[in-house]
């Protein structure tokens, strides 16, 4: 992870004085855990670790970034629904919440904004969801 970047971020500077980046390092102490994997992760074993870290831990916010890396198909709609399904139980029986971050389908322009139709895969991503939020790439 990219501390820098956090701290920067968290700061509201790009330059953080001394003091503000231990300030920021002692808040994140038992507050920010990280399960950081480079590939793709089991989407299974994501909501194993999801569970252990809820029980032992009491984390109740959880930030997959991105649906693309959680080992399912792009054409695999049945697979993501039941991705979507796991999701939703395990955060109705923990309290917890889920952010999962996913793509757009391309479209014939960027120019032209993209909405929910246009969540790349099944749609029951975003027939399940709770909350949807929608970021333009500058």
């Amino acid at each position: 992870m990219n501390t820098t970047r956090l701290t920067r971020q968290a700061t509201c500077t790009s330059l953080p004085s001394q003091l503000e980046i231990e300030s920021d390092f002692k808040f994140y102490d038992d507050r920010l855990w990280l399960f950081g994997l480079t590939g793709t992760a089991k989407s299974s074993r994501l909501l194993e670790i999801f569970r252990y870290a809820n029980r032992r831990y009491g984390i109740n916010l959880f930030i997959i970034d991105s649906l693309m890396k959680c080992g399912l198909a792009d054409d695999d709609c049945n697979g993501q629904k039941a991705f979507m399904d796991a999701l939703c139980d395990f955060k109705n029986k923990t309290s917890s919440h889920v952010i999962l971050v996913t793509h757009s389908r391309k479209s014939e322009s960027e120019e032209k904004p993209t909405g929910k139709m246009d969540v790349k895969g099944s749609s029951s991503i975003t027939d399940l969801a709770d909350n949807l939020f929608h970021h333009l790439a500058q």
